[in-house]
């Protein structure tokens, strides 16, 4: 499960960098972004080939981000996680393109700032299919989608109170709502709360060292994407010890 993790990942970085810039994802190859060569057979291996390289296209030398790899075995990580969490069988199918919408969704807001329509809508309706075939009820995504919406947008508009200005995009909205189609009502609650802690864990040592200043934009999507990783693999043993806390 680890090897296709590592597969898909690299296709996800493809779909990272086209999706934003309106390409198709499937043609042409990959080649390098500078030159513009024809990666070779042996330049696509995941994470090898970024080591075996040094992290440089063979052709020209422009340094190749560590983000490829990192995506790569993200990717992967999450796949192995699903298999443990879900077992073989229809769930881990589900489980396994919802966290690469997910992954893909993070990386993209990373780089442009904004959460494309396209894998929100992805998300919601692989939602809605899981709700109908794996829940056998309809009401699960439809709550849960509900859920995830008012959350969202009531946040996004009391920021926009306090601040004078949008605090959050629209993107974030619709990405919370499509994760919730997934997640059910129960599961998009605690994703939110977890994005919201992640996004602080971030944010406040990033304000104190100086590295981000309290006028600057900081995209949520990967906190959502974060957030509802962990409700969807570890949601029951979050929910157990916080109860058992109480």
């Amino acid at each position: 499960m680890g090897v296709f993790g590592l597969l898909a990942g690299s296709f996800l970085n493809v779909c990272i960098y086209r999706l934003p810039r309106g390409r198709s994802v499937v043609y042409p190859p990959s080649s390098c972004v500078k030159c513009g060569r024809r990666l070779e057979a042996l330049e696509l291996v995941p994470v090898l080939s970024w080591l075996l390289l040094r992290g440089k296209c063979a052709g020209c030398g422009v340094k190749i981000s560590p983000r490829y790899p990192l995506v790569e075995g993200l990717t992967s990580l999450l796949f192995c996680l699903s298999l443990w969490k879900f077992g073989l069988g229809i769930e881990l199918g589900f489980s396994i393109i919802f966290v690469c919408l997910l992954t893909a969704a993070a990386f993209i807001d990373l780089d442009t700032m904004e959460l494309p329509d396209s894998v929100s809508l992805a998300c919601a309706v692989l939602g809605f299919f899981y709700g109908l075939t794996v829940k056998n009820s309809p009401l699960f995504s439809v709550y849960g989608a509900a859920v995830g919406f008012l959350m969202m947008y009531a946040i996004y508009r009391i920021g926009s109170l306090i601040y004078r200005k949008e605090a959050m995009g629209g993107g974030d909205v619709k990405l919370s709502a499509a994760a919730g189609a997934f997640l059910g009502w129960q599961g998009i609650v605690l994703a939110v709360y977890l994005a919201f802690f992640s996004a602080l864990l971030f944010l406040i040592p990033a304000l104190i060292s100086g590295v981000k200043k309290r006028q600057d934009k900081v995209p949520f999507g990967p906190a959502i994407a974060a957030g509802a990783c962990a409700a969807l693999l570890f949601g029951s043993t979050i929910w157990n010890w916080y109860f058992g806390m109480l």
